[in-house]
């Protein structure tokens, strides 16, 4: 896919949870006032935060700023609804959600130990995630149908995964 986008760096936050770290990986935790540090860090730099269209056509269109910067949320836990989105919107700082579509509202069932602190948490729901999404200020992605490690998959199970996910948000109407 040589030539597809052009070569040009942007800096992504990528979060998963937000709280105090009851256990399990730390690095996957920050906690609310270190997020809306970080947040208000961008800002009073003069850095924009661009939603995932917005910094795919600047890459496409080659008017890539470099005072631009992607926030991501992998796994849609749910409790990004309560303590991120406020505070984004607050401030006017769009982000990107990725979901795992074929796990959508229960505790996750990806190969997560039953003492690990995540196996008890509920990701976003599709009647949240399209809530969320109507408010403005956060766009919705595919993290895969299932949270396989996509680069240990072959070729079909790739497609597998991109399909199912791709289903799944069009019965779901995000």
């Amino acid at each position: 896919m040589k030539g597809w986008l052009p070569r040009r760096t942007l800096p992504v936050l990528m979060y998963h949870r937000l709280g105090s770290c009851p256990g399990g990986d730390p690095q996957l935790w920050v906690t609310e006032e270190t997020f809306a540090l970080h947040l208000m860090w961008i800002r009073n730099r003069g850095l924009r935060t661009l939603s995932l269209d917005e910094a795919y056509e600047s890459f496409r269109s080659g008017s890539f700023s470099s005072k631009a910067v992607l926030i991501t949320f992998d796994d849609a836990f749910a409790n990004v609804l309560d303590h991120a989105l406020p505070v984004m919107g607050e401030l006017g700082v769009p982000a990107t959600v990725f979901a795992v579509t074929g796990n959508l509202g229960p505790p996750p069932g990806w190969e997560i130990a039953a003492d690990h602190p995540d196996a008890h948490e509920t990701t976003m729901t599709p009647g949240e995630i399209r809530q969320a999404a109507a408010g403005g200020g956060v766009t919705f992605g595919s993290h895969g149908a299932t949270h396989r490690r996509l680069t240990d998959l072959s070729p079909d199970e790739v497609y597998w995964e991109l399909k199912e996910s791709r289903t799944a948000t069009k019965k779901s109407s995000w």
